[in-house]
């Protein structure tokens, strides 16, 4: 059961990683896989640009996001290993 949980947030962490980057290039943003990827990751992404502002017109929101996924990854490691105990 956790390595699921585990594959599905290190998948989507690399997810959001893969958005972050291509939103630096000069894509045409109307294919289809570009659309899906926005629709997977912009409602997380969203949650932290409300309260993590731009700085010189860097967002940080997904350096955020990837933080909290690792540690929620964590967090969920150490409660598996303690259940097992």
């Amino acid at each position: 059961m956790y390595l699921i949980i585990h594959w599905v947030i290190s998948l989507y962490s690399w997810i959001i990683f893969l958005w972050a980057i291509m939103s630096w290039l000069p894509i045409n943003f109307s294919s289809k896989f570009l659309y899906w990827l926005n629709w997977i990751v912009e409602p997380f992404i969203n949650i932290f640009r409300r309260f993590i502002p731009t700085f010189a017109g860097i967002d940080f929101s997904p350096i955020i996001a990837i933080l909290v996924l690792q540690f929620a990854n964590r967090g969920l490691a150490l409660i598996f290993v303690q259940l097992l105990q």
